[in-house]
């Protein structure tokens, strides 16, 4: 299964908001060129974000590979894990994204970080039964 971040966890949401909000103050002819140079200006980073990010669970392991043309992978086997952490602001919790964390009995904190990740409750509910299911077979 692989799975990356979601469009909605690349946007510059604060940035975006502030820039509607001012919109009735200082007139669309200020405001919309404004939007449209900041939105331009954030494309790139959007797009690495969205893009050199994958999250994947293969061969019994959870994996972040991060990078586009380097590449830094991080793993940890889905029987160590020890726990999942699911962390959701107010605007995620209404966009359906959040951050999962996953951490080992033989690391020191958090060791695995999907962040952006949609429907973090169901992903989190699979790898949970996976572990179990791992947990429980001889």
């Amino acid at each position: 299964m692989n799975v990356g971040p979601a469009w909605q966890a690349a946007l510059p949401l604060p940035t975006l908001i502030i820039l509607l909000m001012l919109m009735p103050f200082v007139g669309v002819d200020v405001a919309l060129p404004l939007l449209i140079v900041v939105l331009l200006t954030m494309l790139p980073f959007v797009c690495y974000r969205r893009y050199a990010h994958l999250y994947s669970i293969q061969n019994g392991r959870v994996e972040h590979h991060k990078g586009i043309l380097a590449r830094n992978v991080k793993s940890i086997r889905v029987k160590d894990i020890r726990n999942i952490n699911l962390r959701q602001g107010v605007v995620g919790r209404l966009l359906g994204i959040g951050t999962l964390e996953f951490s080992s009995a033989g690391g020191a904190g958090i060791e695995v970080t999907w962040w952006g990740v949609l429907n973090p409750d169901e992903i989190k509910n699979e790898i949970e039964y996976m572990h179990d299911s791992v947990q429980g077979s001889p």
